[in-house]
């Protein structure tokens, strides 16, 4: 039986608390300049190309670099790969940085005691390390990020994407009703769909890559002070939208 508490919020990671995509470009442009730079025999704005048809076909892989190389016949060569990796981390801290109004907006939830969750796409080490390079860890602890994939227990796994039984699950650990919370997202298949079909709230923040995504979200909103009217209208007992 689930337990009355209240709005409680579900936010999604990246391309919701930080610009991911502009990052990812950012990163990978460096990589790939300091892998070409170390014996990869590849234009630029080809080897470009073909990491985000890599990445696109698995985001999750630690073997994009390899995958890369590789496709230009240089094999798995390590000192290609480890240029590609060590240029990719070196930009994390010029470049991995938070929305501003993201970090002021988890201060509000945690002033007003509203209980919040991270419900991300992604390996948890790697989540984790993003939250530090964000200066977002502080925010949450280990029982309040949920990563798709993720064991919680000895042989018990979590959905390996964010669906429906994804967010069922996350809704199970918390203790919460799917009308009692928010669910704040970027995208529409992995943040907004899933959850709506089981009676949360959506927000969809139209920022980066999704912005123009056609959506089904109860708000669609472009800052996070209009989240926190959604949140506080539901805090007053008025669903709005």
């Amino acid at each position: 039986m689930k337990r009355k508490t209240g709005p409680v919020v579900l936010l999604d990671l990246d391309g919701t608390l930080h610009d991911s995509s502009g990052f990812w470009v950012a990163a990978s442009k460096n990589a790939i300049e300091a892998m070409v730079a170390s014996g990869l025999k590849a234009r630029p704005a080809e080897a470009f190309r073909r990491l985000e048809e890599i990445y696109s076909r698995n985001p999750n892989s630690s073997r994009h670099y390899n995958d890369l190389s590789a496709s230009f016949g240089c094999g798995e060569d390590p000192k290609i790969i480890s240029a590609g990796v060590k240029a990719f981390h070196e930009t994390k801290p010029k470049k991995l940085k938070p929305y501003p109004d993201a970090v002021r907006f988890l201060g509000f939830l945690e002033k007003n005691r509203i209980p919040f969750y991270l419900v991300t796409d992604g390996l948890e080490i790697k989540q984790w390390d993003k939250l530090h390079h964000l200066g977002l860890a502080r925010f949450f602890g280990a029982k309040t990020v949920f990563c798709t994939g993720a064991k919680i227990r000895r042989h018990e796994e979590v959905p390996h994407e964010k669906n429906a039984a994804f967010y069922r699950m996350v809704l199970d650990k918390v203790g919460a009703d799917a009308s009692d919370v928010v669910v704040v997202g970027d995208k529409e298949k992995a943040d907004i769909a899933p959850p709506k079909s089981l009676g949360a709230v959506t927000v969809k923040v139209l920022r980066g890559k999704y912005a123009g995504e056609k959506t089904a979200a109860d708000h669609a909103v472009r800052s996070f002070r209009e989240v926190e009217r959604v949140i506080n209208a539901m805090v007053e007992g008025k669903r709005i939208g």
